[in-house]
């Protein structure tokens, strides 16, 4: 390898990583925003959600995938 292959993995390697962190960044930022706005919410727009969520994951435990053969007329 020539010192000029080596400088330019070394540089793809350092605008991945900076890629990275920014994407972690803008993750962590959303998830401060989402905390945010969960604190912003009333008891009962908590219950709310919680009894949709509920209510979802019961119909969707109950749910059967079932395959019918095609059949060509």
């Amino acid at each position: 390898m020539s010192p000029t292959t080596i400088f330019r993995i070394f540089e793809y390697s350092q605008k991945d990583q900076f890629m990275l962190e920014k994407t972690k960044h803008t993750f962590d930022q959303a998830e401060l925003e989402l905390l945010k706005e969960g604190l912003k919410r009333s008891n009962k727009e908590r219950f709310e959600m919680a009894t949709r969520l509920y209510k979802f994951q019961q119909t969707m435990s109950k749910a059967s995938i079932t395959h019918k053969p095609l059949s060509i007329k």
